[in-house]
């Protein structure tokens, strides 16, 4: 597993733009992670260090969190909803099912998981 906290500090001093986001609750990302049919470790051990983070026109998804809901709105469960994923839902009907998208780029554009290995 990763130790994040200095990787998120490296990041930081060489991004100073780098927007981190308060760490989530471990249950909120336990629910999250059961919901979506489970997330790679190291995405949850992200989340234990920071619920997300983004840089201009890169961002990690949170996880929704109900003590924080505008801040956490554009979360990694709203993000893999067929409704939210533009296009490439009604493209490629088992995206979804195949994939976990956990960042997007500007626009349409977003990174995902495949959900049998945990790759990117």
């Amino acid at each position: 597993m990763t130790n994040w906290q200095p990787v998120l500090a490296q990041l930081r001093s060489e991004f100073p733009d780098l927007e981190l986001m308060p760490p989530a609750p471990v249950t909120t990302i336990d629910s999250a992670a059961a919901a979506l049919g489970g997330i790679p470790d190291d995405l949850g051990e992200l989340y234990r260090a920071t619920n997300g983070l983004s840089l201009g026109w890169f961002a990690i998804f949170s996880v929704y969190v109900e003590s924080r809901p505008k801040q956490t709105w554009n979360s990694i469960s709203r993000a893999n909803q067929p409704e939210h994923v533009p296009g490439a839902a009604g493209e490629w009907p088992g995206l979804l099912s195949d994939f976990l998208i956990f960042a997007s780029f500007a626009g349409p554009g977003f990174a995902a998981f495949d959900r049998k290995h945990w790759r990117i």
